[in-house]
């Protein structure tokens, strides 16, 4: 047991704990042992005030929460209507529904404009039968018709917006939003 005098001593200057155990005669151990409670002790005490900040930190966030909310929402709102390129709409889409955790709902209009986007512009043809994009083709299998297709060798079937989501591994909406 290290004495009432060695603990202060221990915690209170820099030396080295074997001198303080020669100096008052107590274990070696003893004075790395009351080291080691001792910084434990003052961890858990930081632990605490990091605790306490991060919860007032928090609060004052939440206070501010609805007004940022809307701002930040609107901004991007603002720079997805204004991106130029696919790319950039996919990546602030993304990032808009990141936010929000949904997207807004899309007019009745968009997903009729995107569903009389010519397939064969997507697939750079004017044939009406070519090869599948989804499987492994080496003679042409996938038909098109009336802006719809069909793979008689996969069974895949679709519209312009399905198969837009099947190709590029995208949402509805982004599909939608691709082709518009």
């Amino acid at each position: 047991m290290v004495s009432k005098q060695a603990r202060w001593v221990l915690t209170n200057t820099k030396k080295d704990p074997l001198v303080i155990a020669e100096i008052f005669k107590v274990p070696e151990n003893d004075c790395w042992d009351y080291l080691n409670r001792h910084q434990a002790e003052l961890n858990k005490l930081e632990e605490q005030r990091d605790g306490a900040d991060m919860r007032e930190k928090a609060k004052v966030w939440a206070n501010s929460l609805p007004e940022a909310y809307e701002t930040k929402r609107r901004v991007l709102l603002e720079r997805l209507q204004t991106a130029k390129t696919d790319m950039e709409k996919k990546e602030r889409l993304t990032h808009y529904k990141l936010f929000t955790g949904k997207l807004q709902p899309i007019p009745p209009q968009k997903i009729e404009q995107a569903r009389n986007y010519p397939i064969k512009d997507l697939l750079g043809t004017n044939k009406n039968i070519v090869q599948c994009p989804f499987h492994d083709d080496k003679t042409a299998s996938l038909n098109i018709k009336n802006n719809f297709y069909y793979c008689h060798a996969c069974n895949i079937s679709g519209d312009t917006i399905n198969f837009v989501m099947k190709r590029d591994n995208l949402t509805f909406q982004e599909a939608i939003f691709k082709l518009t």
